[in-house]
């Protein structure tokens, strides 16, 4: 049976003990299948613990923006009442209003309306 070295840990192995690769001269790896599993191996906890740090960093990061965004973009009982005030002086363009509270011209046309109000 044919025998081959290995690259990494110099052991000379059955050439079966050896992925196969179609790319190599013989069609084989140059690791082991042992230490190839063992490079996975590592390799895999040391990208999923980046990972990990890397998604859970992320979530909580849009979960506090999305927070803020919606704690800014929601309008209360009091914005809604100071809102309706406004409109009726008539002294603000209704996007002048929706800037100031941060809000859109489509949720000013609703309060203005009746509609969909907290």
């Amino acid at each position: 049976m044919k025998k081959k070295k290995c690259t990494a840990c110099s052991k000379t192995r059955n050439i079966v003990n050896f992925n196969k690769r179609a790319a190599s001269k013989d069609k084989h790896a140059s690791q082991c299948r042992d230490c190839t599993r063992v490079k996975k191996r590592e390799s895999y906890y040391k990208h999923h613990r980046v990972a990990l740090l890397r998604t859970s960093r992320y979530k909580k990061k849009i979960a506090e923006e999305f927070r803020q965004l919606k704690s800014h973009v929601r309008t209360n009982e009091h914005d809604v009442i100071e809102i309706k005030d406004l409109i009726e002086q008539g002294n603000l363009l209704q996007q002048e209003i929706a800037d100031k509270f941060g809000v859109s011209l489509v949720q000013i046309s609703r309060i203005k309306n009746g509609k969909n109000v907290p």
